[in-house]
């Protein structure tokens, strides 16, 4: 009997190890080994017989991993940041599924509205053939600066819509700097500024010509036409103004075969500051900021008479040249240092000035103008202007002017409607002035997709100062 059992056992035990892919009767190690051919291919392990192949059967409630489904309406042309010109055709493309019989509404609408903002309609009926071709809008239509598009295409019940990526519509070329009269100086650098909407058939030229428009000299030439790949095409080329050149009226000129826009300017001479052997003005030193609702110390060297007297005054450049900005005092005596009061904030009706400390004699025989500087409110919130409105995924720029160093570091925060914390934003920035007369400072934020679409502020504070202004948040574009 015993033997029966073990005899039972063994049969069953070598049936599983077929069924679990193991070997069914000796080991590779007890068997004996015959010498292959030497050309004799690779064998491959044998395969257990089908009829002890395990079933594999579906696990319920288990799912593959989801596949994508085809939007209805899908557009694929205009492009993200593509640039659309006056005086042309356009061709809107989309895919769909709807029925072949279906038929669509397309729209131009403008981007970065809280609710769609139709600019034009293109159609108000056509048939869903995937294409469209839009007449365009003539230059002489068209005015302003270019325009953020989108186009959006839906069914005339409105039941199904979809809207492109931003792109840009407007004239071929726009020269936006100088934008008015502006006075540049001899040997100083201007910027000359343009925006190509779309890309060119010629390369662009700059010019400055004289009153009478005749040519004066080519500025640079060969000058590429690629747009940017953003809603931002405008360019920049900095000028370095030449000595010899004729005090005078001018206009620039950009163009590009056909194409042509000029602005004028007058060019005068670079301004000379006065400087006296006899004073030298150390404070305040070059680019430094005085802020207001504080007082200030002015310092000089000087080798005139003890007895002389002085007048000091704050000025600043423009158009006319050295302009009197401030009498700071009309008769001090020559005693090396003079406390000024300061100005109030209330006083300062801009963000901040630049200005020069200018000391001379009552004869004006002796005259020293110092190196430029900064007055200002210690702290001010520059950006966001207005209540903008920053998408989720978007960079938003906050922008703020710190004219003298702070004793606290910066924080910034978002604030939800109640004025209540949100969320911080960045702490412990630099409370440190920048060392130029532009003290403004910029700081690049990511808004999180998290966020809930509405009204929110954006708060500055460094200790007990506290700036804040309004923004909207809302979803995505496109």
């Amino acid at each position: 009997m015993k033997l029966k059992y073990i005899a039972v056992a063994l049969t069953v035990a070598a049936a599983v190890l077929v069924v679990l892919g193991g070997p069914a009767y000796a080991s590779e190690s007890t068997k004996t080994k015959r010498p292959m051919p030497e050309d004799s291919p690779a064998t491959q392990p044998a395969k257990p017989p089908a009829r002890f192949l395990p079933r594999i059967r579906p696990i319920e409630g288990l799912k593959g991993p989801e596949q994508p489904q085809t939007p209805p309406l899908a557009i694929t042309s205009p492009v993200k940041y593509e640039g659309w010109a006056t005086d042309a055709k356009h061709l809107i493309r989309w895919t769909s599924t709807l029925p072949a019989d279906a038929r669509v509404k397309i729209e131009l609408i403008r981007a970065g509205s809280a609710a769609i903002n139709v600019w034009k309609t293109v159609v108000a009926a056509t048939s869903n053939s995937g294409s469209y071709e839009w007449q365009g809008v003539e230059a002489a239509q068209y005015s302003g600066v270019p325009s953020a598009l989108q186009v959006r295409i839906s069914t005339l019940d409105g039941s199904v819509a979809a809207v492109s990526d931003i792109f840009l519509f407007g004239r071929p070329l726009y020269l936006h700097e100088p934008a008015a009269p502006y006075t540049w100086r001899k040997g100083s650098q201007a910027s000359i500024v343009w925006e190509t909407i779309s890309q060119l058939p010629n390369p662009l030229d700059l010019e400055l010509l004289d009153s009478n428009r005749e040519p004066v000299l080519r500025i640079a030439a060969g000058v590429s036409t690629v747009p940017r790949a953003s809603t931002n095409k405008r360019e920049v080329y900095k000028w370095l103004i030449p000595s010899d050149l004729a005090s005078g009226y001018y206009f620039i000129r950009v163009s590009s075969g056909p194409l042509s826009k000029e602005n004028p300017i007058h060019i005068e001479d670079a301004i000379v500051f006065p400087v006296s052997p006899q004073i030298t003005i150390t404070e305040p030193q070059s680019c430094d900021g005085w802020a207001t609702d504080t007082k200030h110390t002015i310092r000089w060297n000087s080798t005139l008479p003890a007895e002389s007297r002085v007048k000091i005054e704050f000025v600043q450049t423009g158009p006319a040249g050295i302009t009197l900005w401030r009498t700071v005092s009309a008769d001090a005596p020559n005693s090396g240092s003079y406390e000024w009061e300061g100005i109030s904030s209330a006083q300062l009706n801009a963000l901040s000035y630049c200005a020069y400390v200018r000391i001379s004699t009552l004869d004006g025989t002796q005259v020293t103008v110092g190196d430029p500087f900064v007055i200002g409110r210690p702290l001010t919130l520059v950006e966001p202007k207005t209540p903008y409105i920053w998408r989720k995924g978007s960079q938003g720029t906050i922008m703020w002017e710190l004219v003298c160093q702070m004793h606290d570091p910066l924080n910034v925060d978002l604030l939800d409607s109640n004025r209540q914390p949100v969320l911080n934003i960045a702490n412990g920035l630099s409370v440190v002035p920048r060392v130029s007369t532009n003290k403004r400072q910029v700081y690049l934020w990511t808004i999180p997709a998290s966020l809930t679409p509405g009204l929110y502020f954006i708060r500055l504070t460094s200790g007990s100062i506290s700036q804040e202004k309004p923004i909207n948040i809302g979803a995505p574009l496109g």
